[in-house]
């Protein structure tokens, strides 16, 4: 069986003029507006391994020479003439009662991650290039197969409860990682794409089998070493293509990384991406973001240091980044707008606030506009905590109303975006009223007055996915806390807290809320562990508090236990404020649970 890279899974129709397939059942929805017939979908596993035997059979055959018979040996002779030219076939067909063939654990392994790790856009995937890498080069080296084999186990293992699976998987990843050592004595040998791909997948693996109670630091170990292998390869100019876009997804990667977990940056980590940046083709919006992330990595590394304690400097470095992402929201407007809608006073005021609420192209613009408008939150709650230390003056009275109002106009913003990422939106397509909705242009703001049945179909989006929906449940866990934010807005996080804490599974309830615990206090001083607790119990959420007071208790064993766990939200946040879906893909294990 050779594995020939990643198929398309689109129909024929769309294959054929290259246009863009939603592989919706029955038929998919461009063959549906085309009025054409669509001829259905492909089996992606029949279609990404090629069984060759019957061609290597053949081939070998006209190899061998044909065997010379002794003409001395009569009764050879004899017996030869005696045996029967044609074996006469059965008529009723040869059956095998109970036989089944089983795909090797390895193979089902790779096959299982790129077809779940993996999409083909490189706007929703950090590894879409890996496909076809692999199929190329995949076999000139143990390390990067059993890589993905170990990856795919690990996640298939956690969805399916196989101990067996998990342990081949363990097996896979420690092979790989002794190659990967051999490898690194030598810095020719280490050089590899090949290699830079493995210690990249090393870092995914250690941060789907970690247990809940364990950090990041294998996964961050691994990162940093990748970016010393890349390194290597950009200043011994043996780059590629491939290589490239590695140096791409191992930037944002270790960023965002760097950022969630509240880590210093690797070791020449600002020159390595100064070189990544040169040789890259362009910088898309995502990347300008990060450089942003960037900055407000360094001021944090500056915040912590002892030597900066002067209130003043620190509000004065806050209002210059938040200045920078204001201007990027302005470009981020430009290049993904959104739509607001805002229905008539007292209409689904329940599920949208006052009746507002945004309507993204994709999920991955909600989450990129929603992390810009975290960050200005942060900002300015820093901005709040440092001016108790000042003597107050009438400026700084006027730059506090300014940060307060700041916070609650972006947290209007963040719960508007609440009725899509939670997966209720066509909920709020029922009214018969007109609505306005407000359409962001380059040049203007337009507004029409539309009725429902005319925006139902524009309205519609992509199911929901767990990872949307839990990450903005921690949203609004950390901002709903906010003590500067109107009475009525508290109340209707609160509400929508409860209503997601009973759609939500259990054990990433648990897992979330114990990151928020953490989370809170390092975003305002004030807050407590007994506070989240207060503000959680005020709506009166049963599955809060009763999985809250058993955590321990509610593990599975085995495999449940080798999730991330309390780190795996870090992980989804770490991937979306990067401006992506998931770590790899819309099916990853972690990103969708």
């Amino acid at each position: 069986m050779v594995y020939r890279g990643k198929p398309s899974a689109a129909c024929a129709e769309c294959r054929k003029l290259r246009s863009r397939c939603d592989k919706k059942q029955p038929a998919c929805g461009q063959c549906i507006k085309a009025g054409r017939e669509c001829s259905g979908y492909r089996n992606m596993v029949d279609l990404m391994f090629l069984d060759e035997s019957s061609r290597v059979v053949t081939q070998n055959r006209g190899r061998i020479s044909p065997r010379k018979m002794p003409v001395e040996d009569n009764h050879a002779n004899e017996m030869l003439v005696q045996r029967p030219k044609k074996q006469e076939l059965p008529e009723s067909p040869f059956r095998l009662a109970g036989f089944v063939m089983y795909q090797p654990l390895d193979d089902l392994g790779v096959n299982f991650f790129m077809n779940n790790f993996i999409v083909d856009d490189p706007n929703m995937s950090l590894i879409h290039y890996l496909p076809s890498y692999y199929a190329r080069s995949g076999f000139s080296g143990p390390a990067l197969r059993q890589m993905c084999a170990a990856v795919g186990l690990v996640s298939l293992a956690n969805k399916s409860h196989r101990k067996d699976m998990l342990s081949v998987a363990t097996n896979n990843y420690a092979t790989a990682i002794r190659v990967i050592n051999a490898a690194l004595l030598c810095p020719r040998k280490a050089a590899q794409d090949s290699i830079l791909a493995s210690i990249f997948m090393a870092a995914m693996f250690e941060a789907l089998i970690i247990p809940r109670h364990v950090g990041m630091d294998n996964c961050c170990t691994h990162l940093a070493g990748a970016v010393s292998v890349a390194h290597l390869i950009l200043k011994q100019e043996r780059q590629t293509d491939v290589t490239i876009q590695q140096c791409t997804a191992l930037v944002k990667t270790v960023i965002m990384n760097c950022w969630v977990q509240q880590i210093s940056l690797p070791p020449n980590f600002s020159e390595f991406k100064n070189l990544v940046e040169k040789k890259a083709a362009r910088m898309s919006v995502h990347d300008m973001f990060l450089n942003i992330v960037m900055e407000l990595l360094q001021f944090k590394n500056q915040i912590q240091s002892p030597m900066q304690d002067d209130p003043t400097a620190i509000i004065r470095r806050a209002l210059a980044i938040d200045s920078s992402l204001e201007d990027f929201a302005r470009t981020l407007d430009r290049q993904t707008p959104f739509e607001s809608v805002q229905l008539p006073a007292g209409e689904s005021e329940h599920v949208a606030y006052k009746g507002y609420y945004h309507i993204y192209p994709q999920h991955l613009h909600a989450h990129l506009w929603n992390n810009v408008r975290s960050s200005r939150i942060r900002l300015h709650q820093l901005i709040l905590r440092q001016s108790q230390g000042l003597m107050p003056t009438p400026e700084l009275r006027t730059q506090e109303a300014t940060s307060e109002t700041v916070i609650v106009t972006l947290a209007m913003e963040m719960i508007a975006s609440v009725p899509q990422l939670a997966g209720y939106l066509e909920d709020l397509e029922t009214p018969t009223t007109p609505v306005i909705r407000t359409v962001p242009t380059p040049d203007s703001t337009s507004y029409e007055l539309r009725y429902p049945t005319q925006r139902c179909a524009a309205a519609r989006t992509p199911e929901s996915n767990p990872h949307s929906f839990y990450h903005i449940l921690y949203q609004l866990y950390i901002y709903g806390a906010e003590s500067c934010l109107p009475q009525s807005m508290r109340h209707w996080i609160q509400q929508r807290i409860a209503w997601m804490e009973n759609k939500a599974n259990p054990v990433e309830l648990v897992s979330l809320q114990d990151v928020v615990r953490r989370q809170l206090w390092n975003v305002s001083s004030k807050n407590s562990d007994k506070q989240f607790v207060e503000f959680v119990s005020e709506a009166e959420s049963p599955a809060s508090l009763a999985f809250d007071a058993n955590a321990c208790a509610i593990e599975k064993p085995a495999i449940t236990g080798f999730r991330i766990g309390g780190n795996d939200f870090l992980h989804r946040e770490a991937v979306s404020a990067g401006g992506m879906h998931s770590c790899s893909s819309i099916a990853c294990s972690i990103c969708n649970l």
